[in-house]
């Protein structure tokens, strides 16, 4: 069964208010339960992104019935084919734990800000994104995008059970930025 899963991350906005609103207004079963399609979990203080993720991830994981999860950043519009061509990329080689997305600049949406995720440039010891700034019009080498991948971007990362129980959490003491850093790729974009 597919699955919503939200985590309120104590923004103070009362996101979680307007979410059960809107739910109840679309007939949507909302809560905390194993029967509910969206389940909104609020966290009681904001311990940054990687703590929010792992809320949700350890919602996930007790419920034990995800075969991946995808994880979204709240300001992600992902594309209706997203997560089924991320699904068939990682059912082509069962290696792949982690699968990212082309994502564009929200203001610019022909402009790429990354294939997927980043390199890593070893001689500066600095991350890159891969692709940032070219066309999104552009024929893509998959196969290349891949063979530089360093990690998956975070704002958009389709994970296996078996690599999210493997990896363990997220790291906490990343609050923003670099969490999935630590969820090395194998071969991965789609």
């Amino acid at each position: 069964m597919a699955r919503v899963v939200v985590v309120e991350n104590a923004s103070g906005d009362a996101s979680a208010n307007r979410i059960r609103a809107w739910a109840a207004e679309s007939g949507v079963s909302c809560g905390e339960g194993d029967s509910d399609w969206l389940v909104l979990l609020e966290a009681a203080d904001n311990h940054g992104y990687a703590a929010g993720n792992n809320i949700g991830l350890g919602w996930i994981a007790d419920a034990g019935e995800a075969s991946h999860v995808w994880l979204l950043n709240p300001d992600t519009l992902a594309s209706p084919s997203a997560l089924t061509e991320m699904l068939a990329r990682m059912a082509d080689d069962p290696r792949i734990g982690t699968c990212g997305a082309l994502l564009c600049e929200m203001d610019e949406s022909d402009v790429v800000q990354c294939f997927a995720g980043a390199g890593f440039h070893p001689w500066t010891a600095r991350p890159f994104d891969l692709g940032k700034g070219v066309s999104s019009a552009l024929s893509v080498d998959h196969a290349a995008v891949e063979q530089k991948l360093a990690y998956v971007m975070g704002a958009c990362l389709l994970a296996s059970r078996a690599f999210l129980e493997a990896a363990g959490p997220m790291d906490e003491l990343f609050f923003l930025y670099f969490e999935e850093g630590s969820c090395l790729a194998e071969g991965i974009f789609s």
